[in-house]
């Protein structure tokens, strides 16, 4: 019968931890010092300096100059770290089966991220004119996500990977782990609370916006002020409630771009046909007043007057309600978009408790089981 190869084990501070079978001390003092601790350093070297410019996608959209500069200095510094030092690491392969794995795994996403991400950012110049930094900005806020995104998973399943690792349990006890949570919580918390205030408007929406454009293209008669009235306060809530709350929102961290592209068209197109309705009634109103204050002396003047009031009115009447089919449909699509949105945050947020497996499992006595019948080495790492 074949003897099963031995398990050397390597002593972390007062803990033992096995190495996998087949792999030696010295194959893991090698590769831990040639190519393991260089791959964590940069890693961690990358992920400490992306942090610093982790700001939202709408602080990003519109920070400073100097701040965009401060952005874009540090990414490209993340940027060419990862071309130059990190992915020439990650080709170095490992002894140890579960970290080659992870290895693989990460060198894959990494030349993935070079070629889509990293390669089309490059090619900003340095100093770009006044008219680029649009650009810039946009390209900046879908870049971040996925570099920062690479980092941190690639990293996370390297360490779980690791003889060594005890990365879960420190991310876990870190401020970082709690600060991530408190923002995804709050976000979360935002968009459901967003999803509860216009699943209330539905019915005011359909009634007030829906219903008067019905009844204005039927009609034809400029809506009175006690009709009107049922429509204005409607039209104060979404300026005055509706539009701060998204644009609140979009002031958070873990909004993603696609989903900031969305809600920002939202934040600035129902505000805008709000004012328009607004403006539209309001000189409408005033436009007919003063008509009707100038009927003229003669019966032919008093005619005329009359169906000029009544082409006024059919016109106005029709823009009306053409705009308000334009503030009904984004309100509507919103509606659909949120609990969405919503679902999205919280399969996102359900991935910050997910912790791979690690082994090997501790015995009673707090020592790694050792597998086999064959004695151990030991070293101090």
């Amino acid at each position: 019968m074949q003897t099963p190869r031995s398990r050397h084990a390597i002593r972390i501070g007062e803990q033992l931890v096995l190495l996998p079978r087949g792999v030696t001390i010295d194959q893991w003092s090698l590769e831990k010092t040639r190519w393991q601790n260089p791959r964590i350093r940069a890693f961690l070297g990358c992920i400490q300096l992306l942090e610093s410019v982790l700001d939202s996608n709408f602080a990003i959209l519109h920070c400073s100059p100097e701040r965009l500069d401060e952005i874009w200095a540090k990414v490209q510094r993340v940027s060419e770290g990862i071309e130059k030092e990190l992915i020439p690491l990650l080709r170095a392969e490992s002894k140890v089966h579960g970290l080659e794995q992870a290895r693989q795994r990460a060198e894959t996403a990494a030349e993935i991220l070079l070629k889509q991400t990293l390669q089309p950012l490059q090619q900003f110049p340095s100093n770009l004119p006044p008219e680029g930094l649009l650009e810039l900005r946009k390209s900046l806020c879908t870049a971040i996500g996925k570099i920062y995104a690479f980092l941190q998973d690639a990293f996370g399943d390297i360490m779980t990977n690791d003889p060594r690792s005890r990365y879960d349990a420190d991310y876990f006890l870190s401020r970082r782990f709690h600060r991530d949570m408190e923002e995804a919580e709050w976000l979360y918390r935002s968009v459901a609370g967003l999803e509860s205030y216009v699943q209330g408007l539905e019915n005011p929406r359909k009634r007030k916006l829906g219903g008067l454009a019905a009844l204005l293209r039927e009609g034809g008669a400029f809506p009175e002020p006690h009709d009107w009235s049922d429509t204005a306060p409607f039209l104060d809530e979404l300026l005055s409630v509706l539009t701060p709350r998204l644009k609140q929102i979009l002031t958070l961290q873990g909004v993603r771009f696609e989903e900031l592209e969305v809600v920002d068209r939202y934040a600035s197109d129902i505000p805008a046909q709000c004012q328009l309705l607004q403006t539209l009634y309001e000189v409408g109103r005033d436009t007919l007043d003063k008509m009707a204050d100038e009927v003229g002396d003669s019966w032919q003047e008093q005619s005329q007057n009359r169906r000029d009031q009544e082409l006024f009115a059919r016109t106005v009447s029709l823009r009306l309600a053409e705009n308000l089919d334009r503030l009904n449909q984004p309100l509507q699509d919103l509606s659909a978009f949120v609990p969405l949105w919503r679902e999205g945050i919280s399969k996102r947020r359900a991935l910050l408790f997910h912790t791979p497996s690690s082994d090997p499992k501790p015995s009673s006595n707090g020592t790694p089981e050792l597998e086999g019948s064959e004695s151990d080495s030991a070293q101090q790492d």
